[in-house]
């Protein structure tokens, strides 16, 4: 896995600045990890903080529109594959499927099933958060109660 140290990048995180997202020079060894992830048939995100919410990655799994459904999940599938190896990891929260915005609501039930399939047999402790509150789970408000220190 690939820490971000430079916060100066351009984009909003959890309504702030990444500027004022709190740097992420060293991890220690006590410090439990999170994932969060978007996920959606060609842009899914994907965020990995430390107990403090200091983002240690972020990064938009892009597929394009001229794949297959099958390939584009395979794709992503493949990107998440490093999530069971992460040292600490304590938790991961996906983004329920909002299936009442498009008609690939088939498509989108996959994504999120597959990777919920593919943590659990990986012995990854998951959850998922429903779209209604997502606002207020990067904000940190949800999160921080879900979270156990």
């Amino acid at each position: 896995m690939t820490m971000i140290i430079d916060k100066k990048r351009t984009g909003v995180i959890r309504g702030k600045r990444q500027e004022k997202v709190p740097s992420c020079s060293t991890v220690s060894s006590n410090e439990k990890i999170f994932v969060g992830i978007d996920p959606s048939l060609r842009k899914s995100g994907l965020i990995v903080l430390d107990q403090d919410l200091c983002i240690m990655e972020q990064k938009l799994i892009v597929t394009s529109k001229k794949d297959s459904d099958e390939a584009s999940i395979s794709h992503i599938m493949d990107e998440l594959a490093f999530i069971p190896n992460i040292i600490r990891l304590e938790s991961v929260y996906i983004e329920a499927p909002y299936v009442g915005f498009r008609n690939n609501s088939l498509v989108l039930g996959a994504i999120h099933y597959m990777i919920r399939i593919f943590l659990y047999k990986n012995n990854v402790k998951f959850e998922t958060i429903p779209p209604k509150s997502l606002k207020l789970f990067h904000c940190g408000k949800v999160m921080l109660k879900r979270m156990k220190f």
